[in-house]
């Protein structure tokens, strides 16, 4: 029987079932792919979602941090401070202590893997092996 012959009766049997469809590997293929390009498209919108948040969020504290520091501004600017000198250049640089970081992060693990390990230590052998 060739595959025409078999999709048409098979076709024939699935008249009676109007849920049910009839698709060859590559037809199944194609579904399945929808199917996650689908959900990959609503992550993707998930995610566009909370960039968007996200900068609204640091538009935000910028704007509330210039409202909140008018004073002090204006007072600066009152006792003799230029504009230019309010405009400091800030941090240029940016160094990450790795060596700290790395002996903090270290440390931190021993100190979390301590009480486990006891316990592990003082299991009773028989105790550990047994079924209930």
């Amino acid at each position: 029987m060739s595959a025409a012959a078999g999709r048409h009766a098979i076709g024939k049997v699935l008249a009676s079932y109007p849920n049910a469809t009839l698709q060859d590997q590559v037809q199944y293929k194609a579904r399945q792919a929808q199917q996650v390009n689908q959900l990959l498209n609503l992550v993707y919108g998930l995610l566009a979602l909370a960039i968007i948040i996200a900068l609204i969020g640091i538009a935000n504290t910028l704007a509330l941090s210039v409202h909140e520091r008018t004073r002090e501004l204006g007072l600066l600017r009152a006792v003799g401070t230029t504009r230019g000198q309010l405009r400091s250049r800030g941090v240029t640089t940016l160094v990450l202590p790795a060596g700290q970081l790395f002996t903090m992060a270290g440390l931190a693990g021993i100190a979390a893997a301590i009480a486990p390990s006891r316990r592990a230590a003082r299991l009773d052998i028989l105790r550990a092996v047994t079924t209930e």
